[in-house]
C-alpha cells in the first residue's frame, strides 16, 4: 500500500470537511445578520441569537479541522516498524493509518479506516510491529505489516 496516496486522500477528505463547516458557518452568519429596523417580531431576534450561536460553534469546529489537517500534513511518512503516530498499520481485516480520524474509504482494494492517536484502537496497537495481534472490542486483529 502506498502511504503517501493514503495520506494525501485523507488530506482531500479533511479538507472538504473544513470546507463544509465553513460554508455552513457562512451561511449561518448571513442568516443571523438581519436588519434590526425591520424586524418587529421578537421570535426573530431570538433566532438571530439562536443561528449566531450555532455559527459561533462552527466557527470552533472549523479551527478543529484546519489543526487536524496541518497536524495530518506535518506528519512524517518514514515511522519505522514499531506502531506509533503516522504509522500506516495493514491488518487481516483493516488498513488503519493513525493520524486523524476521517470518514473510512476504499482504497486499492483495502478499507482505510484513520484513526486518531486518541482512540481506543490506537491505544491496543501503539508500539506492537508486524506479526503481532491486538484486540479492540472482542476481535482480535493480526498485523500483517507497519509502515
Amino acid at each position: 500500500m502506498d502511504k503517501k496516496l493514503i495520506k494525501q486522500e485523507i488530506e482531500k477528505i479533511q479538507l472538504s470537511v473544513v470546507e463544509d463547516l465553513e460554508a455552513s458557518r457562512e451561511r449561518l452568519e448571513t442568516s443571523a445578520d438581519i436588519d434590526e429596523n425591520e424586524t418587529v417580531d421578537p421570535e426573530d431576534f431570538s433566532r438571530q441569537n439562536e443561528l449566531g450561536n450555532m455559527a459561533t460553534r462552527l466557527k470552533f469546529k472549523v479551527q478543529n479541522s484546519r489543526n487536524e489537517l496541518e497536524y495530518l500534513k506535518s506528519l512524517d511518512l518514514d515511522t519505522g516498524d514499531v506502531i506509533q503516530e503516522g504509522s500506516l498499520v495493514v491488518t487481516d481485516s483493516y488498513v488503519f493509518y493513525v493520524s486523524i480520524p476521517v470518514r473510512p474509504f476504499d482504497m486499492e482494494g483495502k478499507h482505510i479506516v484513520s484513526v486518531s492517536s486518541k482512540a481506543p484502537v490506537y491505544h491496543a496497537m501503539r508500539g506492537k510491529k508486524a506479526g503481532d495481534t491486538f484486540e479492540v472490542a472482542g476481535k482480535t486483529y493480526k498485523i500483517n505489516e507497519v509502515a
